[in-house]
Protein backbone atom coordinates (compact mmCIF):
# COMPACT_ATOMS: atom_id res chain seq x y z
CA UNK A 1 0.00 0.00 0.00
CA UNK A 2 1.33 3.45 -0.93
CA UNK A 3 2.00 5.99 1.80
CA UNK A 4 0.49 9.48 1.98
CA UNK A 5 1.28 12.50 4.13
CA UNK A 6 -1.82 14.68 4.51
CA UNK A 7 -2.02 17.88 6.54
CA UNK A 8 -5.04 19.55 8.13
CA UNK A 9 -7.57 16.72 8.45
CA UNK A 10 -9.66 17.67 11.49
CA UNK A 11 -12.32 19.40 9.40
CA UNK A 12 -13.41 20.55 5.95
CA UNK A 13 -11.64 19.50 2.78
CA UNK A 14 -8.81 17.80 4.65
CA UNK A 15 -11.21 15.55 6.55
CA UNK A 16 -13.00 14.71 3.30
CA UNK A 17 -9.67 13.76 1.70
CA UNK A 18 -8.77 11.52 4.62
CA UNK A 19 -12.13 9.74 4.50
CA UNK A 20 -11.81 9.37 0.75
CA UNK A 21 -8.29 7.93 0.62
CA UNK A 22 -7.65 6.05 3.87
CA UNK A 23 -8.69 2.72 2.35
CA UNK A 24 -6.26 3.14 -0.55
CA UNK A 25 -3.27 4.64 1.26
CA UNK A 26 -1.43 4.28 4.52
CA UNK A 27 -1.96 7.85 5.71
CA UNK A 28 0.09 9.87 8.16
CA UNK A 29 -1.68 13.07 9.14
CA UNK A 30 -0.33 16.33 10.55
CA UNK A 31 -2.60 18.43 12.76
CA UNK A 32 -2.21 20.86 15.63
CA UNK A 33 -4.72 18.82 17.64
CA UNK A 34 -5.66 15.18 18.13
CA UNK A 35 -6.71 13.13 15.12
CA UNK A 36 -7.19 9.38 15.09
CA UNK A 37 -4.76 7.07 13.35
CA UNK A 38 -1.13 7.89 12.69
CA UNK A 39 -1.21 11.59 13.50
CA UNK A 40 1.72 13.91 14.17
CA UNK A 41 1.01 16.92 16.35
CA UNK A 42 2.39 20.12 14.86
CA UNK A 43 1.21 23.71 14.51
CA UNK A 44 2.27 24.44 10.93
CA UNK A 45 1.89 28.18 11.50
CA UNK A 46 4.91 27.90 13.81
CA UNK A 47 8.17 27.72 11.84
CA UNK A 48 10.19 26.14 14.64
CA UNK A 49 7.65 23.36 15.09
CA UNK A 50 7.55 22.83 11.33
CA UNK A 51 11.34 22.60 11.08
CA UNK A 52 11.39 19.99 13.86
CA UNK A 53 8.65 18.05 12.08
CA UNK A 54 10.53 18.09 8.79
CA UNK A 55 13.66 16.72 10.45
CA UNK A 56 11.62 13.69 11.53
CA UNK A 57 9.95 13.28 8.14
CA UNK A 58 13.27 13.05 6.29
CA UNK A 59 13.66 9.59 7.78
CA UNK A 60 10.29 8.48 6.42
CA UNK A 61 9.14 7.66 2.89
CA UNK A 62 5.95 8.86 1.25
CA UNK A 63 4.52 8.35 -2.21
CA UNK A 64 2.00 11.19 -1.95
CA UNK A 65 2.11 14.56 -0.19
CA UNK A 66 -1.03 16.66 0.09
CA UNK A 67 -0.47 20.06 1.68
CA UNK A 68 -4.00 20.91 2.71
CA UNK A 69 -3.60 22.78 6.01
CA UNK A 70 -4.21 26.49 5.56
CA UNK A 71 -6.36 29.47 6.32
CA UNK A 72 -6.34 33.12 7.24
CA UNK A 73 -8.40 35.39 9.43
CA UNK A 74 -10.25 38.18 7.56
CA UNK A 75 -9.40 41.65 8.86
CA UNK A 76 -8.85 45.23 7.85
CA UNK A 77 -5.32 45.92 6.65
CA UNK A 78 -4.89 48.52 9.39
CA UNK A 79 -5.43 45.75 11.96
CA UNK A 80 -3.00 43.25 10.41
CA UNK A 81 -0.17 42.71 12.89
CA UNK A 82 3.28 41.38 12.06
CA UNK A 83 2.50 38.32 14.18
CA UNK A 84 -0.68 37.55 12.23
CA UNK A 85 1.05 38.17 8.90
CA UNK A 86 3.88 35.76 9.71
CA UNK A 87 1.50 33.16 11.12
CA UNK A 88 -0.57 33.20 7.93
CA UNK A 89 2.45 33.13 5.64
CA UNK A 90 4.06 30.32 7.61
CA UNK A 91 0.93 28.16 7.45
CA UNK A 92 0.02 28.73 3.81
CA UNK A 93 3.44 29.07 2.19
CA UNK A 94 6.50 28.29 4.31
CA UNK A 95 5.14 25.06 5.82
CA UNK A 96 4.18 23.47 2.47
CA UNK A 97 7.57 24.47 1.04
CA UNK A 98 9.46 22.95 3.97
CA UNK A 99 7.38 19.77 3.79
CA UNK A 100 8.17 19.45 0.09
CA UNK A 101 11.84 19.92 0.86
CA UNK A 102 11.68 17.16 3.49
CA UNK A 103 9.99 14.64 1.23
CA UNK A 104 10.84 15.30 -2.43
CA UNK A 105 14.40 13.97 -2.35
CA UNK A 106 13.11 10.64 -1.07
CA UNK A 107 10.57 10.57 -3.88
CA UNK A 108 13.36 11.32 -6.33
CA UNK A 109 15.44 8.39 -5.06
CA UNK A 110 12.47 6.04 -5.53
CA UNK A 111 11.54 7.52 -8.92
CA UNK A 112 7.95 8.24 -7.99
CA UNK A 113 5.94 10.92 -6.22
CA UNK A 114 2.74 12.93 -6.29
CA UNK A 115 2.44 16.32 -4.61
CA UNK A 116 -0.79 18.31 -4.45
CA UNK A 117 -0.82 21.71 -2.80
CA UNK A 118 -4.24 23.06 -1.88
CA UNK A 119 -4.32 26.74 -2.80
CA UNK A 120 -7.30 29.08 -3.14
CA UNK A 121 -8.90 31.33 -5.71
CA UNK A 122 -7.96 34.10 -3.28
CA UNK A 123 -4.58 33.83 -5.03
CA UNK A 124 -6.11 34.86 -8.33
CA UNK A 125 -7.82 38.19 -7.77
CA UNK A 126 -7.90 40.90 -5.09
CA UNK A 127 -9.45 40.00 -1.75
CA UNK A 128 -9.39 43.20 0.29
CA UNK A 129 -9.96 41.57 3.67
CA UNK A 130 -7.65 38.55 3.27
CA UNK A 131 -4.67 39.95 1.29
CA UNK A 132 -2.19 38.09 3.52
CA UNK A 133 -3.88 34.78 2.75
CA UNK A 134 -4.17 35.37 -1.00
CA UNK A 135 -0.54 36.47 -1.27
CA UNK A 136 0.70 33.40 0.59
CA UNK A 137 -1.31 31.08 -1.66
CA UNK A 138 -0.06 32.86 -4.79
CA UNK A 139 3.50 32.35 -3.60
CA UNK A 140 2.80 28.65 -3.04
CA UNK A 141 1.54 28.26 -6.60
CA UNK A 142 4.62 29.92 -8.11
CA UNK A 143 6.96 27.84 -5.94
CA UNK A 144 5.10 24.67 -6.92
CA UNK A 145 5.65 25.42 -10.60
CA UNK A 146 9.36 25.90 -10.00
CA UNK A 147 9.58 22.57 -8.16
CA UNK A 148 7.63 20.83 -10.90
CA UNK A 149 10.31 21.96 -13.33
CA UNK A 150 13.14 21.04 -10.93
CA UNK A 151 11.86 17.47 -10.49
CA UNK A 152 10.41 17.09 -13.97
CA UNK A 153 12.49 14.03 -14.95
CA UNK A 154 12.18 12.18 -11.64
CA UNK A 155 8.76 10.54 -11.93
CA UNK A 156 7.31 13.23 -9.69
CA UNK A 157 4.37 15.51 -10.41
CA UNK A 158 3.62 18.67 -8.43
CA UNK A 159 0.30 20.44 -8.91
CA UNK A 160 -2.07 22.82 -7.14
CA UNK A 161 -5.81 22.75 -6.64
CA UNK A 162 -7.61 26.07 -6.09
CA UNK A 163 -11.02 25.65 -4.48
CA UNK A 164 -13.42 28.56 -4.45
CA UNK A 165 -16.72 29.07 -2.69
CA UNK A 166 -16.61 25.68 -0.98
CA UNK A 167 -19.28 24.46 1.42
CA UNK A 168 -17.15 24.13 4.57
CA UNK A 169 -17.90 25.50 8.02
CA UNK A 170 -14.70 27.54 8.15
CA UNK A 171 -15.11 29.06 4.69
CA UNK A 172 -18.74 29.98 5.34
CA UNK A 173 -17.77 31.53 8.68
CA UNK A 174 -14.95 33.58 7.15
CA UNK A 175 -17.21 34.96 4.45
CA UNK A 176 -19.68 36.00 7.14
CA UNK A 177 -16.85 37.76 8.99
CA UNK A 178 -15.93 39.60 5.79
CA UNK A 179 -19.54 40.71 5.41
CA UNK A 180 -19.56 42.07 8.95
CA UNK A 181 -16.27 43.91 8.37
CA UNK A 182 -17.70 45.38 5.16
CA UNK A 183 -20.99 46.39 6.77
CA UNK A 184 -22.84 44.11 4.38
CA UNK A 185 -25.66 41.68 5.02
CA UNK A 186 -24.35 38.59 6.78
CA UNK A 187 -24.80 36.35 3.70
CA UNK A 188 -23.40 38.87 1.20
CA UNK A 189 -20.16 37.06 0.28
CA UNK A 190 -21.68 33.59 0.42
CA UNK A 191 -24.45 34.73 -1.91
CA UNK A 192 -21.89 36.39 -4.19
CA UNK A 193 -20.03 33.10 -4.54
CA UNK A 194 -23.20 31.23 -5.44
CA UNK A 195 -24.36 33.84 -7.95
CA UNK A 196 -20.92 34.28 -9.50
CA UNK A 197 -19.72 30.72 -10.08
CA UNK A 198 -22.32 29.71 -12.66
CA UNK A 199 -23.33 26.70 -10.57
CA UNK A 200 -26.09 28.29 -8.53
CA UNK A 201 -24.67 26.61 -5.41
CA UNK A 202 -21.49 26.29 -3.39
CA UNK A 203 -18.72 23.99 -4.57
CA UNK A 204 -18.90 20.67 -2.73
CA UNK A 205 -15.95 19.13 -0.92
CA UNK A 206 -16.11 15.96 -2.99
CA UNK A 207 -15.63 18.06 -6.15
CA UNK A 208 -12.36 19.35 -4.75
CA UNK A 209 -11.55 15.76 -3.83
CA UNK A 210 -12.12 14.71 -7.45
CA UNK A 211 -9.42 17.14 -8.59
CA UNK A 212 -7.00 15.86 -5.96
CA UNK A 213 -7.78 12.25 -6.89
CA UNK A 214 -6.91 13.00 -10.51
CA UNK A 215 -3.59 14.62 -9.63
CA UNK A 216 -2.44 11.70 -7.46
CA UNK A 217 -3.55 9.07 -9.98
CA UNK A 218 -1.56 7.51 -12.81
CA UNK A 219 -3.94 9.28 -15.21
CA UNK A 220 -2.13 12.55 -14.45
CA UNK A 221 1.46 11.33 -14.85
CA UNK A 222 1.95 13.71 -17.80
CA UNK A 223 0.52 16.69 -15.87
CA UNK A 224 2.79 18.72 -13.62
CA UNK A 225 3.28 22.34 -12.63
CA UNK A 226 -0.41 23.04 -13.18
CA UNK A 227 -3.09 24.77 -11.14
CA UNK A 228 -6.70 23.63 -11.38
CA UNK A 229 -9.44 26.01 -10.26
CA UNK A 230 -12.45 24.26 -8.78
CA UNK A 231 -14.89 27.17 -8.67
CA UNK A 232 -17.18 26.95 -11.68
CA UNK A 233 -16.72 30.06 -13.85
CA UNK A 234 -15.76 32.31 -10.94
CA UNK A 235 -12.26 32.85 -12.33
CA UNK A 236 -13.23 33.16 -16.00
CA UNK A 237 -12.48 36.77 -16.91
CA UNK A 238 -13.16 38.54 -20.19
Amino acid sequence: MKRMLLTGTTQGIGNHLYQRFYREYEITTVNRSYFHGENILCDLSDVEQTVDLCAKLKGMSFDVLINNAGGGTPMHFSDLTAKELLKCTNLNYHAPVLLMQAILEGMKERGYGRVVNISSIASKSPRALIPHYGAAKASLEVFSKSMARYYSDCGITINCVCPGGVQTDTSMKNRRIMAELSNMKIEYYNDAMVSGNGLGRMVEQNEVGDAVAFFISDSSKAVSGQTLNVCGIKEVHS
